[in-house]
């Protein structure tokens, strides 16, 4: 039995590579059949907005957004609710099936049996 991923990405535009990475990763194990949790907080909480002018590119890989959306449906993603405040993004705002999501939320998944948590 694989491992559940809970993955946390923290960045976006400031540090591309390591955005678009995470979200390789995270495409990675979903396509490999594990169970994924996507965090995404600090400037990586736009990307769930799906606002073009806050997607990510690095060379050589998809968009983040592009990422994102191959996502949605496959993995439980969430934003962090206090990264979401600070940038007045709300619920409505958010890309289908994204929800928001707080460090108690968090901490829950990342303290069971068996998980596995990186963070970006």
């Amino acid at each position: 039995m694989k491992r559940p991923l809970v993955l946390k990405v923290t960045v976006a535009g400031e540090a591309p590579e390591r955005c678009v990475t995470a979200l390789t990763v995270a495409t990675a194990a979903v396509a490999a059949g594990t169970s994924l949790s996507l965090w995404l907080s600090g400037e990586a909480t736009w990307l769930a907005t799906g606002d073009p002018a806050r997607d990510v590119v690095a060379e050589d890989s998809p968009s983040a957004m592009a990422l994102i959306d191959g996502l949605i449906g496959k993995a439980d993603i969430k934003v962090c609710s206090q990264c979401a405040s600070r940038r007045g993004i709300q619920l409505g705002d958010l890309l289908r099936s994204i929800k928001i999501g707080g460090a108690a939320t968090f901490v829950y998944e990342i303290t069971q049996d068996h998980v596995q948590a990186v963070v970006y």
